[in-house]
């Protein structure tokens, strides 16, 4: 994973997408402590997700999950 350095950021994490299907994200808002990589182009939740920043955004959110696709807004 790479983030043994990298200090963990209180943030705010919303799913926005479920499968591909817009997900209502005050059902899924929750404060984190999560972990970028050194370069930022990844974020890790505390349960072992890898998200992926989505350059210039896409359906309101700013990373994707690495294995399903689903959208996430990440912010702090």
């Amino acid at each position: 994973m790479g983030t043994a350095n990298q200090k963990p950021v209180t943030a705010s994490v919303c799913r926005l997408t479920v499968g591909g299907k817009r997900f209502y994200p005050w059902e899924s808002s929750s404060r984190l402590d999560i972990r970028y990589s050194k370069t930022r182009v990844h974020c890790y939740l505390p349960d072992g997700t890898t998200l992926r920043r989505i350059k210039g955004g896409r359906g309101g959110g700013n990373y994707e999950e690495v294995e399903s696709g689903d959208i996430y807004r990440v912010s702090h």
